[in-house]
């Protein structure tokens, strides 16, 4: 019923609208955007990237005079019971918990699926 008035929309205003708008930015937007985005990465590298790169030195040196070391001596006595627990975390996922879910999951999703239909077509009406 709409669709003579919807292909009448198209052709006479959606089109050109979108054709001419096209063309203007094309014409006009693109090279302004690109101007400014020239401009910005002009300004970023001269103003602010000189600023992190110093403050990213700086944090550095004190990172590497202070607490390096520390963190240095803390993952070398630690280092051993991580290990030992992320392989045995690994082996009890894999052993126990994917198994059993595995084995499961049909069971709960039909244990779900028939709790749901009861609680729409039952229970709740």
């Amino acid at each position: 019923l709409a669709r003579p008035y919807a292909q009448k929309f198209e052709q006479k205003i959606y089109t050109p609208a979108i054709t001419l708008g096209k063309q203007n930015y094309d014409q006009h937007g693109a090279p302004r955007i690109r101007q400014a985005s020239d401009y910005g990465q002009l300004q970023w590298d001269k103003t602010v990237k000189p600023v992190i790169d110093r403050t990213q030195a700086r944090t550095a040196t004190q990172y590497n005079a202070i607490l390096a070391p520390h963190v240095d001596k803390a993952w070398s006595f630690g280092e051993s019971y991580y290990i030992t627990g992320r392989k045995t975390a690994l082996g009890i996922y894999n052993t126990q918990l994917l198994p059993a879910y595995t084995i499961s999951r049909p069971y709960v999703e039909k244990t779900y699926s028939g709790a749901r239909d009861f609680a729409v077509k039952t229970g709740l009406p």
